[in-house]
């Protein structure tokens, strides 16, 4: 029994720290957020609330008992890694480190312009999920994800993929870029919008459900790497850029596309073994190798340059 007792004992201890939540009086204004990894949710409340779900145990022993600090004087003010400070109408949130950023999660009401940036290649994933807020998003290397949102949306990475799923009740306008990867968009077959769709390394794949009437150019339709038209008559502003892009049916999948990064055969080996010292793809030369992903299935063909008892 005494040994039940200490084991729960210390797994509340882990959850209240788990727990620990910093929270803004705000329900509109803007919300800046400069943090490579967060996950954004809206609710129904009028605070900010901020919370971590960072669960990393490996820390540097040679900063016990010390406090980060950086070039912007900044410090850490919510326990939980990251800086907010608020400034007139807008509260403004910035990280610590350069590498290794917190993963923090942030309740926001629907009040609320959401705005999130980071260039670092020392970022995450960026994850934002029912949301009626205005959201605009910069970043170089996040990859984002959107989940029963409805904007108005403004949406740009550049080396990150983008995946939409847009709410029943969509505001335009939308604008969703991804330079180098893909974006997939979901969103429901009778939507009203005037569409842009266009590619520069890749092809563009529709649905069968959606009825797009194509803008001709004299006696030609476009059907290659720039389209535009008409949904159900046309409507609120749909722009879509990306390297390859997917518009599909928001309530059932009916078409299944796979993109890929390509490099050499021992980077995907290091890739698929969790392998990236530094959060980077190196070479066995040590130079850097190319721009870090998280793969679901890697394929590697004749695997020569890599440490094989590193992975």
């Amino acid at each position: 029994m005494k040994k039940v007792l200490v084991l729960i004992c210390v797994w509340l201890a882990v959850q209240t720290t788990f727990a620990q939540e910093f929270k803004v009086a705000k329900s509109t204004g803007r919300l800046e957020l400069n943090i490579g990894r967060v996950t954004v949710e809206g609710h129904s409340g009028n605070e900010i609330i901020f919370s971590s779900r960072d669960n990393r145990e490996s820390k540097d022993e040679r900063a016990q008992g010390l406090r980060p600090i950086n070039g912007m004087g900044l410090d850490d003010n919510t326990g939980l890694g990251i800086n907010v400070t608020q400034k007139g109408d807008v509260v403004e949130v910035n990280q610590l480190k350069k590498m290794n950023a917190p993963d923090i999660k942030v309740l926001v009401p629907k009040g609320v312009i959401v705005s999130f940036s980071h260039q670092s290649q020392y970022g995450g994933k960026a994850t934002f999920k029912n949301m009626e807020n205005e959201i605009e998003i910069s970043a170089t290397y996040n990859s984002i994800e959107l989940e029963n949102v409805t904007g108005p949306l403004a949406i740009k990475s550049v080396y990150g993929h983008i995946e939409a799923s847009l709410g029943g009740n969509i505001k335009g306008p939308i604008s969703i870029v991804s330079v180098y990867d893909y974006v997939d968009v979901a969103l429901s077959p009778a939507t009203k919008a005037n569409l842009k769709l266009s590619t520069s390394y890749g092809e563009i794949f529709v649905g069968p459900e959606f009825n797009i009437e194509i803008e001709k150019q004299g006696n030609w339709v476009q059907y290659s790497d720039k389209v535009s038209g008409k949904l159900n008559g046309g409507g609120l502003s749909i722009d879509i850029r990306a390297a390859a892009a997917v518009l599909r049916e928001q309530y059932g999948v009916s078409s299944i596309a796979v993109w890929g990064t390509c490099f050499g055969g021992g980077r995907a080996l290091e890739v698929a073994a969790g392998y990236l010292p530094g959060g980077m793809i190196h070479d066995v030369n040590g130079a850097i190798g190319p721009v870090p992903v998280e793969p679901d299935v890697a394929v590697a063909w004749y695997p020569t340059r890599y440490n094989a008892k590193e992975l």
